[in-house]
């Protein structure tokens, strides 16, 4: 039987020591496996870093422009290196490279103007002058000593066609000006005699006084505009009498109808009204030169 004045199920004060020493160990320890296991995730998500640059490239080539008749003259050093890390390989990785910086300078000064090809040398310089992964390869690629040119012969095309297209589209302008003029006058100003009056005494001082003799030339005007053209009055004249007989006027009843208007208006009409209603009712058949042919 023990003599310690506490329980046997009790630690004594060396085993309380040992018990917290022990634990601080053990969580040292899980610490330090947490911190390892923190550096390892973060090395396999941590972005492939390419090998220092030792590949380069010299190269010239024509480059589209905006004009599909003129091109870009561009020279620069392309730049390229391997990534051991990548998933992917090339077998060629030069041409990887320098066909990347291509198609990316194309993507850009397919949309520039030649005549702005110096501003665009700068943008191409910053551009290009970014390393990218070329998709699904191994390579990186960048683009240095960047420069681009027009020749003289095509920048002076250039501004011809620019000039020829400014004079076209000012040209383009004034005609719908004045159609969109044109269009006013028709559909408000002679579109019935009235408008027509008030828009010329706007545009003539408000001479009123001068309306009796204009009248007649704006109402003649209006009804060409509106497509009704002026018919003579002895054309109206016959169209009433064969509309006044339902049953259609024959060869002697116009012949008799002709005479006997000729008649009256040699008596009661006007100066040359006899002679201007045969001569338009030769048309209707009959009058001074008789029935027409194949009546």
């Amino acid at each position: 039987m023990t003599t310690r004045p506490w329980p046997d199920t009790s630690p004594g004060l060396f085993g309380s020591v040992a018990e917290r020493w022990r634990k601080r160990r053990e969580r040292r320890y899980l610490a330090a496996a947490d911190r390892r296991a923190a550096s390892a995730a973060a090395e396999a998500t941590a972005p492939a870093v390419p090998e220092p640059e030792h590949h380069r490239k010299e190269y010239q080539t024509a480059l589209p422009s905006s004009m599909s008749f003129v091109d870009f003259q561009a020279s620069f050093t392309v730049v390229w290196t391997l990534d051991g890390r990548a998933d992917y390989r090339h077998a060629i990785p030069q041409s990887t490279a320098v066909n990347a910086i291509v198609q990316r300078a194309a993507a850009i000064t397919r949309q520039a103007n030649p005549v702005h090809h110096k501003p665009l040398r700068e943008q191409l310089a910053f551009e290009l002058g970014k390393r990218l992964q070329v998709e699904n390869t191994n390579v990186w690629a960048r683009a240095e000593d960047v420069h681009i040119t027009v020749e003289e012969a095509d920048l002076d095309l250039v501004r011809r066609h620019v000039e020829l297209n400014r004079r076209r589209e000012l040209r383009q302008a004034e005609r719908e000006l004045e159609r969109a003029e044109l269009r006013y006058l028709r559909d408000n100003v002679f579109n019935s005699v009235g408008n027509a009056l008030l828009w010329w005494l706007h545009h003539n001082d408000n001479q009123i006084e001068r309306i009796g003799e204009v009248a007649p030339q704006l109402t003649q005007l209006v009804r060409l505009v509106s497509g009704q053209e002026q018919v003579h009055w002895a054309d109206n004249l016959l169209a009433a009498l064969e509309e006044a007989s339902p049953g259609g006027l024959g060869e002697a009843q116009r012949l008799g109808l002709a005479g006997y208007l000729g008649q009256v208006l040699g008596e009661y009409g006007g100066p040359g009204a006899k002679d201007e209603f045969e001569t338009r009712a030769k048309d209707w058949g009959v009058g001074r030169g008789g029935p027409r042919e194949g009546e």
